[in-house]
């Protein structure tokens, strides 16, 4: 038996009766190649048109052609990748040297600060865990669970190799530290500092230029008097500036003892007045305390550092008028923002005026303000995929809350810029 072809020019019995001037009789080479499906369906013979006149003749239009939309590559438009990739080193490696230690989160903010915050610690965490591998750093876990990255010797070597810097290995001292959440947090805050364009010192830095004498114990920066006639001398966590006077950071880890307390409230109470030292940075004319921060770990700790400021200085809802009332008032505050995590406080004192008038000499004006704020310990916690990750990215450089939150009367912040594009390096010379 001859078996019979599967595929056949002619149609075969299963194809049943074919009905005449149907296109099923038609063979595959008698269509033309631009005839589609919804072509001869839609097709009206020329007869029928003519026949008909009650009805219309159907026009076909084709959709229009359906492009690609266009992706936005970032800074790869600007910069080669891989020539993008050792700039990101190179100020990843740069910010480990200059503070020893740091978290992922310290380099989001040091490298990809005008990112959103979820871009921005996810180009981070690749680039760690990129220079994790190569060797670049070691990363280590403290007792509070916070992975820490040092710089080992191939990293410093590959900073000396293009800097001709003495940059060392600090992976012993690294590996010695049990607790550095103090210490992280203070250089996160000048790191933020920097992003908005103002120089900023940590502690560490500010006693290594401040040496410690009979004028000046301690290597302070302000020198204060005790309610007992002493004087002692007090040191911020980190000091910066905001263009118009210095800007006192402090990070409050714990609830203050009776001593911190009285600290605190002798600090406010100095908000206005000129620093006994100042950093070469500092110029003269902007030599005076003009902001306090608080940085709180908890609410707790945060209506505590309230509650001690309103204790040296009275809370008024129009200190102007209600100074002007009772001149025994020299200092008050004023509430002027507040929200779940921030308090931010105006600080109001007598002040002469530069031309005075036949009722008044001098009038309450304001000296200084601050701003009582937690600290943003949600972020380093934060996790893309956790269901309150909105939540926990609040607070990043595209709001008004780092490194601390300003009065509704002060000068907006300035969006960060990226420092992969600046001209603060000269990158042929680094061969970057």
């Amino acid at each position: 038996m001859t078996p019979s072809s599967v595929y056949s020019d002619e149609p075969n019995a299963h194809h049943g009766q074919i009905t005449p001037g149907s296109s099923c009789g038609q063979r595959d080479s008698d269509l033309f190649a631009e005839t589609t499906f919804a072509d001869k369906i839609l097709t009206v013979p020329p007869d029928a048109v003519e026949s008909t006149s009650g009805i219309a003749t159907a026009v076909v239009s084709k959709p229009p052609r359906q492009y690609a939309q266009s992706i936005d590559r970032g800074l790869t438009d600007s910069i080669a990748p891989k020539v993008l990739r050792e700039r990101i080193r190179y100020f990843a490696l740069e910010t480990v040297k200059e503070f020893r230690y740091v978290r992922t989160l310290d380099i989001a903010a040091a490298c990809f600060a005008e990112r959103p915050f979820a871009a921005a610690l996810a180009a981070a965490q690749r680039a760690m865990r990129s220079m994790n591998r190569d060797g670049l750093v070691q990363e280590y876990v403290t007792d509070r669970h916070q992975h820490i990255y040092a710089l080992t010797r191939a990293g410093a070597q590959w900073l000396n190799d293009r800097t001709g810097g003495d940059a060392a290995s600090s992976t012993r001292h690294a590996n010695e530290l049990t607790n550095p959440e103090h210490t992280l947090y203070s250089n996160f805050i000048k790191i933020c500092c920097e992003q908005r364009g103002f120089t900023a010192q940590t502690e560490r830095e500010l006693l290594d230029g401040l040496k410690s004498d009979g004028k000046n114990p301690q290597g302070g920066l302000l020198r204060v008097q005790t309610h007992t006639g002493g004087t002692k001398s007090l040191r911020p966590d980190v000091l910066s500036h905001d263009g118009a006077g210095a800007v006192w950071f402090e990070i409050d880890k714990s609830a203050r003892g009776a001593t911190r307390k009285q600290d605190l409230g002798l600090l406010f109470s100095t908000i206005g007045t000129p620093l006994n030292h100042r950093p070469d940075w500092l110029g003269e004319g902007k030599a005076y305390l003009r902001h306090v921060v608080i940085h709180a770990f908890s609410p707790g700790i945060l209506k505590t550092a309230a509650r001690t400021l309103k204790d040296t200085h009275p809370d008024l809802s129009d200190p102007l008028e209600a100074m002007k009332r009772d001149g025994r008032i020299h200092r008050s505050c004023r509430l002027v923002a507040k929200s779940l995590d921030t308090m931010v406080f105006e600080v109001w004192a007598w002040r002469k005026l530069a031309k005075p008038t036949i009722e008044w000499g001098q009038l309450p004006t304001i000296i200084g303000y601050v701003t009582i704020q937690l600290l943003p310990r949600w972020m380093g916690s934060y996790r893309s995929e956790s269901k309150e990750r909105m939540q926990a990215a609040r607070g990043w450089f595209d709001e008004n809350y780092l490194p601390y939150v300003r009065a509704p009367g002060q000068v907006v912040w300035r969006p960060p810029v990226s420092p992969l594009l600046g001209d603060t390096h000269n990158w042929a010379s680094l061969g970057l």
